[in-house]
């Protein structure tokens, strides 16, 4: 994050994240706005899918799949195992490397395997027997045979714990890289904030989908996220503004259990140190975000210890007040805030040489990574309520005052089973993209959920709905209720289907 001060704008010289690490970046507003309530594709808890690996011709065809990543090396998750299908007898090669290319292991070199599956298990350990750190790690994997090669490559996360048990696949995590395309952020001696916001979020990405967690980006490249660049928040100007609600737009969108803000801070003295989280202490669920930033708070002072010297010792900043269009309730220039817990992070200083020095070191930005999964893991250990909503069937229209039925798939993402919840359903006026006011609305239908829906459990309901008699376009707007209150106040972003009424 940029304090706004008089700092050294220089040619930049980009962090080298390399382009194979990227995977393709969040889905376009377009494509998650229609229908507005997302499909979302979840990753199997503790496996990855099997997918053949490209051949040259006449080379051999090979599958591969982990199993137990998340792992820590030690305890009952010491190992983590890669199993390789062959079509063919092969000279096979894995390697473990890092997160940046670093060779850490060789499991096989060039071992003759006949056709059939291979299995190695990695203890987390380098070539000397070292215990290596926590972070994002991959199996590369060569099969050669004199016709040709074919290679792939499976990722891993080494990890102090698993995330959400329970069920990992059914939690969303958003990240947003700050700054970025025609923003980026503080410049100084050559390196810019929004390449290392940037390379840090690729790392926490890696190490989350890795355990079985979706994510979606707000960038993976830099580049500004609005684009195609409209007015988003309908003031009659396209400007930054709107670039900071098209990053709310896409963790709401993809209705994310939170939301990950990561920043490195500037300050005009140059005599800036420390690690600071942010949070906004006037949301209804601030109470969530601090959880969430104190934990990953106290994870990064954890972390970075591991780097103190003599010049340099790590600085606990605290939970700061986050005014900022990430955090903050809406605005007139903000109409659709973030929805569910969000913070901010600032991690180093990028104007202060030691904590500079650090920022380009890759293996302080994977202890970084590693202190956002740690935050994350056990937010997600201690919250009591969640919800994920998918499998949204809905009628597109119905008569004026008719009736009609949603159905829907409710998972448990929580840590408590359910007792005494209803499903209501609530109607508002459609607006554009989707209603971020916080407005509850008109109840149109309820049903209840059974009691017992353990954590990571899924059900099937049908909502009855009767519509008002008026013609218009709407947006129905689901919610799960307790008798303490509605989940959506506790940052459980709601579902909302856009249904008309006809005359």
């Amino acid at each position: 994050m940029l304090h706004r001060s008089r700092l050294t704008h220089v040619r930049p010289r980009l962090l080298r994240i390399r382009p194979r690490l990227i995977r393709s970046g969040p889905p376009s507003l377009v494509q998650v706005a229609l229908p507005l309530v997302l499909s979302l594709m979840l990753l199997v808890a503790g496996a990855l899918v099997l997918r053949p690996a490209p051949a040259a011709a006449g080379g051999p065809r090979l599958t591969a799949a982990v199993s137990g990543s998340p792992f820590k090396g030690s305890g009952s998750r010491s190992r983590v195992r890669l199993s390789v299908a062959l079509s063919a007898a092969v000279r096979l090669t894995i390697r473990v490397k890092d997160y940046d290319g670093h060779l850490v292991r060789v499991m096989l070199d060039r071992r003759s395997r006949s056709r059939g599956t291979t299995r190695v298990t990695w203890d987390g350990r380098d070539r000397k027997g070292h215990l290596v750190p926590d972070g994002p790690y991959l199996f590369r994997v060569v099969a050669r045979t004199p016709s040709g090669s074919a290679s792939l490559v499976r990722w891993v996360t080494k990890a102090s714990r698993e995330l959400y048990p329970a069920r990992p696949g059914a939690i969303v995590v958003a990240i947003n890289p700050g700054h970025g395309g025609s923003d980026p952020g503080a410049i100084v001696a050559h390196t810019r904030e929004a390449d290392i916001n940037l390379d840090i979020a690729m790392r926490v990405r890696q190490m989350l989908e890795s355990a079985g967690v979706m994510v979606v980006m707000t960038r993976a490249t830099n580049r500004d996220v609005n684009r195609p660049a409209m007015d988003r928040n309908a003031d009659g100007r396209i400007d930054h503004a709107d670039e900071l609600v098209a990053r709310n737009d896409v963790g709401n969108l993809a209705r994310a259990d939170l939301m990950l803000n990561i920043h490195d801070n500037a300050a005009s003295c140059r005599c800036g140190q420390g690690t600071e989280v942010f949070v906004n202490r006037s949301r209804p669920w601030s109470a969530e975000s601090l959880r969430l930033g104190t934990a990953v708070l106290a994870a990064h002072i954890r972390r970075l210890r591991a780097f103190q010297s003599r010049n340099w010792k790590v600085h606990d900043r605290g939970i700061g007040p986050g005014h900022y269009v990430s955090l903050r309730g809406a605005t007139a220039t903000s109409p659709r805030p973030a929805l569910m817990p969000a913070i901010l992070g600032e991690s180093l200083f990028l104007d202060t040489a030691p904590e500079r020095a650090r920022l380009r070191d890759p293996h302080v930005r994977t202890a970084i990574a590693a202190a956002y999964y740690d935050g994350v893991s056990s937010w997600l250990a201690s919250r009591r309520t969640g919800i994920r909503y998918s499998r949204i069937d809905a009628p597109a229209e119905l008569p004026a005052g008719g009736d009609g039925t949603v159905r829907v798939r409710l998972t448990n993402t929580g840590q408590v089973r359910s007792s005494g919840w209803h499903l209501e359903g609530r109607l508002v006026p459609r607006v554009l993209f989707y209603d971020g006011s916080g407005a509850v609305g008109r109840l149109v239908g309820s049903v209840p959920l059974p009691n017992g829906l353990r954590p990571g459990g899924s059900v099937d309901l049908a909502l009855p709905i009767t519509m008002p008699t008026a013609a218009r376009d709407w947006l129905l707007k689901l919610d799960v209720v307790r008798s303490s209150g509605r989940l959506s106040d506790r940052g459980v972003v709601q579902a909302q289907v856009p249904i008309r009424t006809s005359d």
